[in-house]
């Protein structure tokens, strides 16, 4: 029989493991960040005419309502009841879907030059019809998901919170981040439809069940840089400039980040990339 002690060896094995679960979650997040700074090049090629169009909806979508476009930086501007026709809905509805058209074209082409090493030709990324499809229709059905059982939760622990306090607000945040994790995790059904390879919801999530913990610290430290960035931009607010731009290139970096991150992690788990 062996001398060694038990114990010990057990709780060395426990550390190590946790251990490895945290270096992975900062991997995968170091990962998902150097692949924006390594591409720099490529994610100009793919965004540069979408954002144009972008640029386009926008003055379009103020020059409709009888806005001018310095109204994005200059003072807040409310509409009273009269002002809210349907008129105005509408527009907004078509602005919004427009935009979320543009993003989503961008989004599958640097999925497929990540996942596919798909360059994009020319100055202008491939619109693959059936590879969006199928991404917009991934996309509601996880929003749908989340509007399911968020809400009702979100409800739940608005309750608790108002019950315990202090003791309610913490298992309010740490609901949060578990329900946040779990929907990343299915959220890689995402890049799998813009490889047109298509996954379920169950599918994406016995990819990554046995690495919980570490999509949980990937979730919490980009929600640290969200709070981070939002900081930031508040105390830019009031300074010319710099109070609309940084948060612009803020806001588009979180976006770019959070691709990234499901790029990583289709890499990661379905494909079963290494990880530098």
């Amino acid at each position: 029989m062996s001398d060694v002690p038990l114990l010990p060896v057990l709780k060395r094995s426990f550390l190590t493991k946790i251990e490895d679960r945290a270096v992975l979650g900062w991997r995968l997040f170091k990962h998902s960040i150097s692949m924006i700074f390594r591409n720099l090049p490529v994610i100009i090629r793919i965004s540069w005419f979408p954002l144009l169009c972008f640029g386009g909806a926008i003055w379009a979508f103020f020059y409709s309502i009888g806005l001018p476009l310095s109204t994005l930086w200059g003072p807040s501007v409310r509409f009273t009841g009269s002002e809210l026709s349907s008129g105005l809905f509408l527009k907004f509805g078509l602005f919004w879907l427009f935009s979320a058209f543009l993003a989503i074209w961008g989004v599958v082409a640097w999925h497929r030059y990540v996942l596919l090493e798909e360059a994009p030709e020319g100055w202008i990324p491939k619109f693959r019809s059936t590879a969006v499809g199928t991404y917009v229709w991934r996309l509601f059905l996880l929003v749908l998901a989340f509007l399911a059982l968020g809400v009702p939760l979100g409800f739940l622990l608005l309750g608790v919170v108002s019950a315990l306090g202090w003791i309610g607000i913490a298992l309010f945040v740490l609901a949060g981040a578990v329900l946040a994790t779990a929907f990343t995790q299915m959220a890689v059904t995402l890049p799998a439809a813009a490889l047109e390879k298509p996954i379920s919801f169950g599918e994406a999530w016995e990819a990554s069940i046995d690495d919980f913990w570490q999509v949980l610290l990937l979730v919490v430290l980009v929600g640290g840089l969200q709070y981070a960035a939002d900081w930031i931009s508040t105390q830019l607010v009031f300074v010319p400039v710099l109070g609309f731009v940084v948060p612009l290139l803020f806001a588009a970096f979180l976006a770019m980040l959070n691709v990234s991150i499901l790029t990583t992690l289709y890499g990661h788990f379905v494909e079963e990339r290494p990880v530098d």
